[in-house]
């Protein structure tokens, strides 16, 4: 997806990051926390260094900050300056450094940082090529990048894989493909879960909050919300599966 649209339209500021936020807050049905699980996964240690590109509003950070290890330090990025004023809100103590900064054209120096973390946001640039090679640039040696995407059929009840532009780009069949040819040792985590959703006005949040439902036409938009209320009216609930990957890669 364009660049420009998505630093001027869909993420000028923390709106719709923050209605698909909310729908996993409060309908996910897994105990246990995708931020939670997904630092399990890290063993972060005392003094290092961290990069996170794409921070969005820092909600990884705000969920595990009571348990970061000692003398560490946290450089949160984004390529759009009203998420990253959001997220300098959301986390307004040290350890935390803010930097606008691109993916595919990071600021850093090379061998700089112990951990990249790039969470559900590699979908978003115009080349995951250069991603990927500017984050193992900046990893020091022996560096580790977690890579957080979604898998195939994640969240597809609401917005279907073939046509969200937004993912499709790189999900988890893409992501198995790209990854072995930047890191050659790496490990694939899997977190699933289910959105259990008894309220439609969520769901149409969520959906006004994609470009690929808003660039339907109004009956079309028309036809996928009463479906999904016909399902809540006559069930219920509407239930979502999800799938997400998380790859521990190792320079």
């Amino acid at each position: 997806m364009d660049k420009k649209y998505l630093r001027n339209n869909q993420y000028l500021d923390s709106k719709n990051l923050d209605a698909r936020i909310s729908l996993h807050q409060q309908y996910s049905t897994n105990p246990i926390n995708l931020w939670d699980w997904t630092s399990s996964q890290y063993h972060l240690k005392n003094n290092d260094k961290i990069l996170e590109v794409g921070c969005g509003t820092g909600d990884f950070w705000k969920t595990q900050q009571n348990k970061l290890p000692l003398n560490i330090e946290i450089t949160l990025s984004d390529f759009s300056e009203g998420i990253l004023n959001q997220c300098r809100v959301n986390l307004d103590n040290p350890p935390w450094q803010f930097c606008l900064a691109d993916v595919e054209d990071l600021c850093f120096n090379n061998d700089s940082y112990d951990w990249v973390l790039a969470h559900m946001m590699l979908y978003h640039t115009k080349s995951k090529e250069k991603a990927l090679f500017e984050i193992k640039r900046v990893l020091r040696p022996n560096g580790c990048t977690g890579i957080l995407t979604v898998g195939d059929t994640h969240m597809s009840r609401l917005i279907p894989t073939d046509s969200d532009n937004m993912t499709i780009t790189f999900n988890e069949s893409i992501a198995d493909k790209i990854i072995p040819t930047y890191f050659k040792k790496f490990e694939k985590h899997i977190y699933e879960d289910c959105l259990i959703i008894q309220d439609i006005g969520p769901i149409i949040a969520y959906l006004h909050s994609s470009p690929s439902f808003k660039n339907k036409s109004l009956s079309d938009q028309n036809k996928i919300v009463n479906t999904i209320n016909f399902e809540i009216q006559s069930r219920g609930s509407f239930s979502v599966p999800k799938r997400l990957v998380l790859y521990i890669c190792h320079k």
